[in-house]
């Protein structure tokens, strides 16, 4: 059984046609560094006990048909590098808990029914590279504090309902690509996001970026 492999580091069983759910002995596997389970059918929660899980540093569990809320214990995974959840069913909010993994590079959410807002914690997480939350049901305004993020790659927060405007402080972002299109924000970016970001989505719309808000 799955619970016996107590010296197991690396389970990577994606890509093939896996159906049923998650079992909770993965919490027993305490040497596992690496879940690979992308890319299958496998249905259900994800189970609590991978909370306990604390020398893992990759989840991926993409494109499957996992539903329910994250579970909270997943947000102290202190070594945690990289962690996708994309193209799932899965719903709740995005705890605030999230600046806990203070060593994540990148987290992909996008493709789900996550709701709430975007914690503005996430600019307390140094190394991060990648942000997706697109595709989902998020709301609020977008958090200035993201722009503080300055090893950030790609910030991907289209198609939500995020109201307000668009934070200058995203202006800081000038290698970033920055995904924003599809949402209820005020249709005038801002002239530090026009001017500076290359990899703005809307850099080309006139609606959002006037060509006086061009460098």
């Amino acid at each position: 059984e799955l619970g016996k492999l107590s010296n197991l580091q690396y389970l990577r069983l994606n890509d093939n046609f896996i159906s049923g759910t998650i079992p909770t002995e993965v919490g027993m596997l305490s040497t596992l560094i690496q879940i690979y389970l992308h890319s299958n059918n496998i249905t259900g929660h994800l189970p609590s006990a991978v909370g306990t899980l604390s020398s893992i540093n990759e989840i991926n569990v993409n494109n499957n048909h996992l539903d329910g809320d994250i579970p909270s214990e997943l947000w102290s995974l202190a070594q945690l590098t990289h962690l996708d959840f994309s193209a799932n069913n899965l719903t709740g909010t995005i705890s605030n808990k999230v600046d806990s993994l203070t060593v994540l590079k990148t987290i992909n959410l996008s493709s789900n029914k996550l709701a709430g807002t975007v914690p503005a914690g996430f600019a307390n997480i140094p190394y991060l590279q990648v942000l997706k939350v697109s595709n989902n049901k998020l709301t609020g305004i977008i958090p200035q504090q993201l722009g503080e993020l300055y090893q950030l790659e790609v910030l991907d927060l289209a198609n939500n309902f995020f109201i307000g405007s668009i934070p200058s402080d995203l202006g800081a972002l000038v290698n970033a690509a920055i995904l924003l299109q599809g949402n209820n924000v005020e249709k005038v970016a801002p002239l530090s996001l026009c001017s500076n970001v290359r990899g703005f989505d809307l850099l080309n719309d006139t609606t959002w970026c006037p060509p006086d808000r061009k460098w």
